[in-house]
């Protein structure tokens, strides 16, 4: 490929994804662990994450070196997802399973599969999920 050029990919001349709009923040606190637990008691972890990827979701989960951390990730992909169609919500933890029942529990209770946009919270450090 000459010099200065770049590649046209699957996401658009630039490489950029067109569709992205920004990243939702739903923040929850150490006093929502209860809830959290109680939350999980009645949604199996794997089955629950299966259905938001079956519902046009893609999901990541990766580790921050620098932070110490896993973010687990839910992309509103397709149209199927609706007004998240384009953001992306992310949960935090010091093992990758606490960042996925984070995320999950922001995904499917805080907001109960609906739109991300306008909850925020307090979030505290004593929280095992972020």
């Amino acid at each position: 490929m000459p010099r200065g050029k770049q590649a046209e990919t699957s996401k658009g001349k630039t490489g950029r994804n067109e569709d992205f709009k920004g990243y939702a923040q739903i923040l929850i606190s150490s006093e929502d662990e209860e809830l959290i637990e109680a939350w999980l008691e009645g949604n199996p972890l794997w089955a629950t994450l299966v259905d938001a990827i079956d519902s046009g979701y893609k999901f990541s989960l990766t580790y921050n070196v620098k932070g110490k951390s896993y973010i687990a990730t839910l992309y509103g992909a397709s149209e199927r997802t609706g007004p998240n169609h384009g953001w992306s919500l992310s949960g935090f933890g010091n093992e990758a399973e606490s960042a996925v029942i984070s995320l999950l529990f922001k995904h499917f209770h805080v907001k109960e599969g609906m739109d991300w946009g306008g909850t925020s919270g307090i979030q505290l450090s004593q929280s095992k999920y972020r």
